[in-house]
């Protein structure tokens, strides 16, 4: 049960019902104990969802890391381009 309150300062109640529908581990024995090494029953098509979470998006830390650069030379450019116009005015 899940208790809390709302924007409009309202207390509100949420029960959750989970079912647990198998008690084997990862590797398909009932012990308890995890080796790791699975059954391999595994078929790696989309409908297998007893794997690992699935790995999305991607890793901008180098091209984000670029563009703020090219940014900002952009605008220190565009900077001293407007005060050589004031210069000569």
């Amino acid at each position: 049960m899940v208790v809390g309150t709302n924007l409009g300062g309202v207390q509100e109640t949420e029960t959750v019902v989970l079912e647990v529908v198998s008690c084997a581990d990862d590797d398909g024995d009932a012990d308890g104990t995890d080796d790791g090494r699975g059954d391999g029953s595994g078929t790696g098509g989309a409908d297998d969802r007893s794997g690992p979470l699935a790995r999305t998006g991607t890793d901008l830390g180098l091209p984000l890391r670029i563009a703020v650069v090219a940014l900002a030379a952009g605008a220190a450019l565009l900077l001293m381009g407007r005060k050589r116009q004031s210069r000569t005015a």
